[in-house]
């Protein structure tokens, strides 16, 4: 909520998602070697997604803007600050409130955004090189 664009509304939006996305849970199906191709709108440029969660420690999902970009996270000859260097992605993943600022617990219930559970507080990270 500090940056001056994001609103409660499409904060909340972000919120449904993510528990909708907990609850189906692809995880079960889909491991961090399936990744997908997303276009939305269907016009849209491609981004591509791993599923994250199958080694049952990470729940989420991890966006790549390019397909070059995914490809490096499959490359075994970079260290964690090389692909930080080379790629750019933002990962959903889920936590448990700890994990939260104090400011966005407080606006949970004050806007009644849905948690699916309690380890599953979504949490966003944005690597971008």
């Amino acid at each position: 909520m500090s940056i001056p664009s994001v609103t409660p509304p499409l904060v909340n939006h972000l919120y449904k998602l993510a528990a909708d996305y907990y609850r189906l849970s692809p995880w079960r199906w889909l491991d961090d070697h399936d990744p997908l191709e997303i276009c939305y709108p269907p016009e849209a440029a491609p981004r591509y997604g791993i599923v994250m969660g199958s080694g049952g420690e990470i729940f989420g999902l991890s966006v790549y803007d390019t397909v070059d970009d995914l490809k490096l996270v499959f490359r075994r000859d970079l260290s964690h600050r090389q692909l930080h260097r080379r790629a750019t992605w933002l990962v959903l993943f889920f936590e448990e409130a700890m994990a939260m600022s104090f400011d966005d617990l407080d606006a949970i219930p004050q806007f009644g955004w849905p948690v699916a559970d309690e380890q599953a507080y979504p949490t966003n990270f944005w690597a971008d090189n």
